[in-house]
């Protein structure tokens, strides 16, 4: 497994929020944030594999893989939406 910018990136973003939340909201704040930044962080290290399943997911059936770049996308909107709400 290599690291690269993706990677570094997501990393320092969501580590980013996440001491921040501690720093400003405390300890529950801190653990929501830590939660929501989780499927982004998932999403952006673990591209390929996520964007390669296929079959039953809950109620759905996913017959198609989706391309690793969808998946990546995804998950740096994700990340990058909180951004937004507190810039804006």
């Amino acid at each position: 497994m290599t690291f690269n910018w993706n990677r570094i990136l997501s990393s320092l973003l969501a580590g980013g929020y996440v001491s921040g939340a501690f720093a400003t909201g405390g300890g529950e704040a801190g653990f929501k944030v830590l939660a929501f930044v989780i499927l982004p962080v998932a999403c952006i290290w673990f591209s390929e594999p996520m964007g390669g399943f296929t079959g039953w997911s809950g109620n759905i059936w996913i017959n198609a893989p989706s391309p690793r770049i969808f998946i990546l996308i995804v998950g740096w909107v994700l990340l990058i939406l909180p951004l937004l709400f507190i810039v804006l």
